[in-house]
């Protein structure tokens, strides 16, 4: 009789054991497929830090640029500015010298004349 106890409880113990050979395995693979993702991630983060260290250079040029962009227009919109006084008061003084020319009867040749305006300033 007690080996017919220790067949059955063998018998019995048998399937628990490939139960747990089974659950051993899929345990170490799915630790296998944890470690392959956490290296994954780690991975990524290393390449954003790579990602976000080239953004602040990038950011820091276009910073710089931008200081340089609003200097050059502000000097552009001076010239602007100066070309328009100038050009009036050079018209002005156009005006006045058609006057004393033509009252001296002094013919100015076509090359020392002020050419029309051409809208673009």
């Amino acid at each position: 009789m007690a080996k017919d106890n220790s067949k059955t409880l063998k018998d019995e113990i048998r399937p628990l054991k490939d139960i747990l050979e089974i659950i051993k395995d899929k345990v170490g693979k799915t630790e296998t497929f944890q470690n392959v993702t956490m290296q994954q991630i780690r991975d990524m983060k290393d390449q954003q830090s790579v990602i976000n260290g080239k953004l602040d250079e990038i950011q820091e040029t276009q910073d710089a640029h931008t200081g340089a962009l609003i200097t050059i227009e502000k000097e552009l919109k001076g010239y602007a500015d100066m070309y328009k006084i100038n050009d009036f008061n050079i018209r002005r003084m156009e005006k006045r010298l058609e006057t004393l020319e033509e009252d001296s009867g002094v013919d100015v040749p076509p090359e020392f004349r002020l050419q029309p305006l051409s809208g673009a300033a």
